[in-house]
């Protein structure tokens, strides 16, 4: 089976979120896919399936937990598609996935996925984190995802040390932590945590961006977005809310091709 590295949500090899992407002849067991993940330890490993012409299945896996979303995976295996020729350009992408279609199209050297919008809604900051980190958090948003802590200013994001046993009390896939940007031409920041589901610190997260768009948006009312995140791989994208979907926009890499004996 052949199995490449993409960095996602970059131009630049090295930097981005790095995903695993499985192209698979024919259907394998959920066992199997999750050894494989657990082999090769990045924060996804998609599995592409192919069904119709630019239709195919994705799932995706943590080294730990498959998931229902993920944003970098899904830019890295449709840049993987288009790129080798499994996938017309000239057409979309659909993956059908956990959380339903997901429509992916190519501009030039920009990918654009187009994915459910997710609400988000405040609540109380658990109070784990309170104790842990007094004072830190403004407030707290929660989903059906993952928890947005929002903080004062970008430094406080970059600077943020986390303590992974208390991020992973909260009952959520992953904990987000925000702020405003302080940088022209970027809306806000971000760094996400998931050791709950088996990923520390995901460098660049699509997924909790569609959150992030949504929360932005109550915040501000504005609908289209640039977002940075700020890892040590780094990352960017654009977000723009229509009606009842987010379409992100970003770049992606191809760095390793590899053959998987099974």
């Amino acid at each position: 089976m052949k199995v490449y590295q993409v960095d996602a949500f970059t131009d630049t090899k090295f930097k981005g979120n790095p995903a695993a992407i499985a192209i698979t002849p024919r259907p394998i067991s959920t066992s199997l896919m999750k050894s494989i993940a657990s082999e090769m330890n990045l924060s996804e490993t998609a599995f592409i399936e192919p069904v119709d012409g630019n239709t195919f299945n994705l799932r995706w896996f943590t080294p730990t937990h498959e998931v229902t979303l993920c944003g970098h995976a899904t830019l890295a295996s449709a840049h993987l598609l288009f790129e080798k020729e499994y996938a017309d350009p000239n057409e979309h992408i659909e993956f059908m996935t956990l959380s339903g279609p997901l429509l992916v199209s190519k501009k030039g050297d920009l990918l654009s996925m187009d994915f459910p919008r997710i609400s988000t809604q405040r609540v109380e900051i658990p109070h784990i984190l309170q104790e842990a980190y007094p004072g830190v958090f403004l407030e707290a948003w929660g989903s059906e995802l993952d928890l947005i802590l929002r903080v004062k200013s970008e430094k406080i994001v970059a600077g943020f040390k986390p303590n992974y046993h208390v991020l992973s009390e909260p009952e959520y896939r992953g904990v987000i932590i925000t702020s405003e940007s302080d940088q022209e031409g970027s809306d806000f920041v971000s760094r996400f945590f998931g050791p709950r589901v088996g990923v520390p610190e995901d460098p660049v997260t699509g997924s909790a961006n569609v959150l992030l768009a949504d929360f932005w948006h109550k915040k501000t009312s504005k609908l289209k977005f640039s977002s940075r995140q700020l890892s040590k791989r780094g990352g960017e994208m654009t977000l723009e809310i229509i009606d009842n979907r987010v379409i992100i926009e970003g770049k992606a890499v191809t760095v390793l091709k590899a053959e998987l004996y099974i």
